[in-house]
């Protein structure tokens, strides 16, 4: 008789689609033969999977249809049977599956949509951390302000959309059809989790992509300054910084002022 550990394995394999050697270590009960039984578990376990899709991929799903989901989720657990202790994180790995398989591939759109969520779910679940005020600021002397750096609150996070893919979830979520899926370069979005614990996103400019990229790369004030100089006056550089620091501060992404010296 194998040890449990051998017949959990055996039985993992079993639901992921391998070996029945399981099938030596189950035994009938009453009208129920050993593979029937074990053919509910798998059943279950690929419905358990299928439901995490789901979950995880709300939008996605109504953008699909409930056919094409159906496909989705029965060749991705295939493709991918779940190595996770948590379902949380069983679809990672969606998105590449969706940019690398036909019919979706076809699509870009599709796996674009799958990435975003899965954005959206991580930064819903990264470690809390202190949020600074606006008032912080004053609290900095002006001479320190051109060597000062920032760090932000872990659930930060840049979303680069090729496609419309955040406008199409956005009239999914309201009810609405979606627009025709379209390029449009390469848009860029800020995504973070709100003192009220929700996640949250919006566009950003040119201007204020570089600023946090620069930012959240450790830069100084001065550094993210002088990025502006191609499009705007001298003089105007420390007021259009001074507009997007606050707008980051106001929404709760600071977590420290480092000043040197």
């Amino acid at each position: 008789m194998p040890g449990l550990a051998d017949l959990q394995a055996r039985f993992i394999d079993y639901l992921s689609g391998g070996s029945g050697l399981i099938a030596r270590s189950v035994v009938d009960q009453g009208n129920i033969d050993a593979a029937t039984r074990l053919n509910i578990y798998r059943n279950a376990y690929h419905i358990r999977l299928k439901q995490a899709l789901e979950t995880d991929h709300e939008m996605l799903g109504i953008y699909l249809g409930d056919e094409l989901f159906e496909v989705m989720a029965n060749g991705y657990i295939e493709a991918h049977p779940s190595n996770f202790t948590s379902l949380r994180y069983y679809g990672d790995r969606l998105p590449d599956y969706l940019a690398q398989t036909a019919p979706f591939s076809e699509h870009p759109i599709i796996s674009e949509l799958a990435l975003f969520e899965r954005r959206l779910l991580d930064v819903f679940d990264t470690a809390d951390a202190a949020r600074l005020p606006l008032s912080a600021l004053g609290d900095i002397p002006p001479d320190k302000w051109p060597g000062m750096t920032l760090r932000f609150h872990p659930s930060t996070d840049l979303f680069r959309a090729g496609w419309n893919s955040i406008e199409c979830w956005k009239a999914l979520k309201a009810g609405l059809a979606p627009p025709a899926a379209h390029p449009q370069g390469h848009a860029h979005w800020l995504l973070w989790r709100g003192e009220d614990l929700l996640s949250g996103f919006r566009p950003l400019d040119e201007d204020e992509y570089t600023l946090l990229v620069l930012a959240i790369e450790g830069n100084s004030f001065a550094a993210m300054c002088a990025s502006l100089l191609s499009r705007h006056d001298e003089e105007r550089l420390g007021a259009v910084s001074l507009d997007y620091l606050s707008r980051w501060f106001e929404q709760g992404i600071i977590n420290e002022v480092v000043v040197k010296g």
